[in-house]
């Protein structure tokens, strides 16, 4: 698989949003399920780019909903061909992200901000395949949070999950 180009999606500036959106570049707007952005959605599929969503709960106290994965539902079905990538795992929502990249085939989940010891158990073990199945290893990708977290030390725990080395090849 080539190396995603992203289109990021999360916080602010939908007005200040002007496409055609050059490749490898960072747009963010509020709102990932809205409709307002299927534009965006569909001019995202047209390059090429993925579509890079915050979810969970954010660190600052900002209002959570715009990060709440479930919107990110009906944009997987109206858009089957956008790659999405869920940034942050998801939590309190894990278990929905989870659902979600096991529901789309387009659908992978970032695990940027995340030490590896502290992922949420659901998403290890959708990662070891014990998710109807589904080679959970395949839709996660992994991201160390640079320079907030070590990235030596994040590799390297990363390395230590209870996965195999095909689960981990596919990580």
């Amino acid at each position: 698989m080539k190396p995603f180009r992203t289109l990021l999606l999360g916080a602010a500036a939908a007005a200040a949003l002007v496409l055609p959106v050059r490749a490898q570049s960072t747009v963010q707007i509020d709102g990932a399920g809205a409709t307002f952005p299927y534009p965006i959605y569909a001019k995202c599929v047209e390059l090429g780019l993925c579509l890079f969503v915050y979810v969970g709960m954010p660190g600052p106290l900002w209002p959570m909903i715009p990060n709440d994965p479930t919107v990110l539902d009906e944009v997987a079905l109206a858009f089957p061909d956008l790659r999405i990538i869920a940034h942050h795992i998801g939590d309190p929502w894990n278990d929905v992200v989870v659902r979600l990249a096991a529901r789309h085939r387009n659908y992978y989940i970032c695990t940027s901000a995340w030490h590896p010891r502290s992922y949420p158990e659901q998403l290890v073990s959708f990662m070891r395949g014990k998710w109807h199945g589904t080679h959970g290893s395949e839709k996660v990708v992994f991201a160390s949070d640079w320079p907030l977290l070590d990235m030596q030390k994040t590799v390297k725990a990363a390395r230590e999950l209870s996965l195999s080395q095909e689960q981990l090849s596919g990580y």
